[in-house]
């Protein structure tokens, strides 16, 4: 496994674990209340925030962990950048989760035009981008199992 393959498991991990616990954090705060009273700002800062250092700790515990395996089996671990079917894989999968990504802003587009609230709005942006990472994610997962 790349180093590149161990970085999309790590950020699939990420973009789910986020997402679940942002939506346990928020969905309570937003029952029976309106968006001006729900604060979400600090929240949703946090949950980006912790993406990129889970996407980042991940990788390196993988890292870390395939060269204990290495070396527990007696093997030379070896960390090689990957090759042009990595590189190939990652705009298939990246595209995949931009466009995914591209519908959600038009959403919130049409939100904007109709003088939704910011709160919404948001929310919106948020769920598809973690939506579009968990889809481009997954992509790349198929494709190396699968071949382009």
């Amino acid at each position: 496994m790349t180093m590149q393959q161990r970085a999309v498991w790590a950020s699939l991990v990420a973009f789910i674990a986020v997402g679940v616990v942002y939506a346990t954090v928020m969905i309570p705060r937003t029952v029976g209340h309106t968006p001006d009273e729900i604060s979400w700002v600090l929240p949703m800062a946090i949950s980006m925030g912790a993406i990129i250092v889970t996407i980042i700790l991940g990788a390196i515990a993988s890292a870390i962990g395939h060269g204990i395996a290495a070396t527990y089996r007696g093997e030379e671990p070896e960390f090689d950048e990957g090759d042009e079917r990595d590189r190939q894989i990652e705009l298939v999968g990246n595209a995949k989760g931009m466009s995914l990504a591209s519908f959600g802003s038009l959403g919130a587009i049409i939100l904007a035009m109709n003088d939704a609230d910011p709160f919404w709005i948001a929310q919106l942006l948020f769920a598809v981008g973690l939506v579009g990472g968990i889809v481009g994610a997954v992509a790349k997962l198929r494709a190396y199992s699968r071949g382009l």
